[in-house]
């Protein structure tokens, strides 16, 4: 019929031309005679949010452009080395990856407010790696060196900070606490200080306060702009890297 045609025709133009075209234009990790053969004819008449999360699965396998993948997302490389694309996913994690789920739709949620807080930030003088929306579930962001500290920004008591200095949970804080935090799961993301982080060579006494500056900053923003919807920030966690 003149719909499936039109279906195909822009299936096609999307594997040579379009979002899927870094799939299909030459990169693969197949290099054996011996290979897998996909039946993709059922993903026609499947809903189209469900129908691009099995395609994406189906071309992560494929591609050897896959450089991560986390909890909520999957990062690829681009022709430019500068230049990755974010990917995101409906799975849903809790408790380290204990916990597992997905929620359709989640993805393009996840994209969209992304998209919204790093504009909102960039409209205040803070940088960021977000460069552009692409579609619904992909953004064009900078490729950075990641710092392997997180830092997280508490206003109020909630969760694991509740337990460590034994004040009740809700409790509004006098100022607010940045923590910081080193990324490795296996020792479960262990609280650390600057002297820690220097003497481990993960980032220089410079970079540690501009990273805790900017962490200021963020939670001045967000937490304006909460106020203004009716939101309270209780608490946040942010991620930093060098970008050349």
């Amino acid at each position: 019929t003149r719909e499936t045609l039109q279906q195909i025709l822009l299936g096609l133009h999307s594997m040579c031309r379009g979002a899927d075209s870094k799939f299909f234009n030459g990169h693969t990790n197949l290099t054996s005679t011996r290979f897998l053969v996909f039946g993709v004819k059922g993903l026609l008449s499947v809903a189209q949010n469900v129908r691009s999360t099995i395609l994406l699965n189906l071309l992560s396998y494929m591609s050897d452009k896959l450089l991560t993948e986390g909890k909520g997302k999957r990062v690829y490389a681009t022709e430019d080395p500068d230049k990755a694309i974010v990917y995101f996913k409906d799975e849903a994690m809790a408790y380290h990856g204990l916990k597992r789920g997905r929620i359709f739709g989640k993805g393009e949620i996840n994209n969209a407010i992304c998209k919204h807080i790093f504009e909102l930030l960039a409209a205040q003088g803070v940088e960021s790696h977000f460069l552009e929306q692409l579609d619904a579930r992909q953004a064009l962001v900078k490729r950075v060196e990641i710092i392997p500290v997180a830092i997280k920004v508490r206003n109020i008591v909630a969760g694991s900070l509740s337990r460590r200095i034994a004040m009740p949970e809700g409790t509004k804080l006098a100022n607010t606490v940045v923590e910081f935090v080193l990324k490795n799961s296996d020792a479960e993301d262990p609280l650390v200080n600057f002297t820690h982080i220097t003497a481990m060579g993960l980032a220089t006494q410079a970079e540690l306060e501009e990273m805790n500056r900017i962490a200021l900053q963020v939670n001045d923003v967000l937490s304006r702009y909460m106020k203004e919807i009716n939101i309270e920030l209780i608490d946040f966690k942010l991620e930093f890297g060098r970008y050349k």
